[in-house]
């Protein structure tokens, strides 16, 4: 029940990050509350037996706010990477 969770939240990020790239555009970086949607979209889609997400939004979140941010720290301490896609 828990996997179904996350992939509807999972969807509901991407949902999200398309309209905050509809409304804010190259200006993503300089929202706040769009750095906390990655760090939980990382988060639910770390449980997922397929990586591609959690590699989206970690990667976005980075190309975005830097590897230095703390919630890209937060992201890349999750240790999704080692797992099997």
């Amino acid at each position: 029940m828990l996997l179904n969770q996350n992939e509807e939240a999972v969807d509901a990020y991407a949902t999200a990050e398309n309209i905050y790239w509809n409304n804010y555009k190259e200006n993503m970086k300089n929202v706040y509350e769009i750095s906390n949607m990655y760090l939980a979209a990382a988060k639910a889609s770390c449980t997922l037996p397929k990586k591609f997400w959690y590699e989206k939004f970690r990667n976005n979140q980075i190309e975005k706010f830097g590897a230095d941010h703390p919630n890209s720290i937060k992201i890349l301490n999750l240790k999704c990477d080692d797992s099997n896609y």
